[in-house]
């Protein structure tokens, strides 16, 4: 046909068809509505269309007033639901924000460029090893007769664990220190590394992964945290008067901050501040017992070593 009054195609993934004399156009379903009688837009023309092609489709029941009434209302309820949480979520970034601003209004006065050439040089002692900042670091913090703890993470809990706890002088008659140290000393014979077995806690460590707002992703970020790593040993030794005795660049994203443990009262302070000084707040508290990085601890993901900054033989 020269002239077609009629077409029909699947072009487009589905049959349309276009009708030339009389102008109408659509669907398979449209063209049997037109032939039926029917309204293209109603249920009963797909009903109509499905069964003129050998396909039986089930008649599904239409929402009473309550259901409508019950689907509007969970739809509310989605919606008001999705503006709190982004509401919350906003908030939630002001108050974060707000506290970045406040925390670094707070560290301002105590930050340095050349912060690990200040520890350096303010150290009152010096080491020049790996093994030598390992025995200043223990024959300075603990007591000649001191029970104390050293091993890997898991040396713990079992009989054989005995030899992980010795005494001070006993500890530096090695050859090699074991890579860490728990900062709490503990009852003699002791075998495992739990509260029930300390005997003195007299240190409180300090550390902080995200300082600068979140967790170091890259080297310049680590530095960055460290340097306000830096900033807090400073505020918490001239706002809130603990007495600083040794600082540990750990190898990966912070410093270790080894204090002096304050009295209860001061402690309690330190504790309520903690949060807002993004100081972790689960190390402060179970420090005693925790497996801490020596001098010379390689870092697992790193690979890097811990480094003595600072060490003071003087407690407070």
């Amino acid at each position: 046909d020269k002239t077609p009054s009629f077409t029909a195609d699947r072009k487009k993934g589905t049959w349309l068809f276009k009708c030339f004399s009389c102008g109408r156009a659509g669907s398979v379903i449209d063209l049997h509505s037109e032939t039926a009688g029917l309204n293209p837009r109603s249920y009963d023309a797909i009903q109509a269309t499905a069964q003129a092609v050998g396909i039986d489709l089930e008649r599904s029941s239409i929402p009473s007033s309550a259901e409508r009434r019950e689907w509007a209302k969970r739809r509310q309820e989605a919606i008001k639901q999705t503006r709190d949480t982004a509401r919350k979520k906003e908030e939630q970034e002001k108050l974060t924000n707000y506290q970045k601003q406040t925390l670094l209004r707070k560290l301002q006065p105590y930050l340095s460029k050349d912060w690990r050439a200040d520890l350096y040089h303010s150290s009152p002692i010096w080491t020049e090893t790996p093994e030598e900042s390992m025995s200043a670091f223990v024959s300075n913090l603990f007591s000649p007769e001191a029970t104390i703890w050293m091993g890997e993470p898991y040396d713990s809990r079992q009989e054989r664990h005995r030899q992980n706890f010795k005494l001070t002088r006993d500890w530096l008659k090695q050859t090699s220190l074991p890579q860490r140290i728990a900062a709490g000393t503990f009852q003699p014979g002791s075998f495992s590394r739990t509260k029930d077995n300390l005997k003195t806690s007299p240190f409180i460590i300090a550390e902080s992964d995200d300082l600068i707002g979140h967790k170091p992703t890259n080297a310049g970020e680590r530095n960055e945290n460290k340097a306000l790593s830096y900033a807090l040993a400073g505020y918490c030794q001239h706002e809130l008067g603990l007495h600083l005795r040794a600082v540990i660049d750990t190898g990966n994203k912070s410093l270790h901050l080894w204090f002096d443990r304050p009295p209860p009262k001061a402690f309690a302070a330190v504790r309520i501040l903690a949060p807002g000084l993004r100081i972790d707040t689960g190390l402060l508290d179970s420090c005693a017992t925790a497996p801490l990085r020596m001098p010379g601890c390689i870092h697992e993901k790193t690979k890097a070593p811990a480094t003595l900054l600072y060490l003071d033989h003087t407690a407070s």
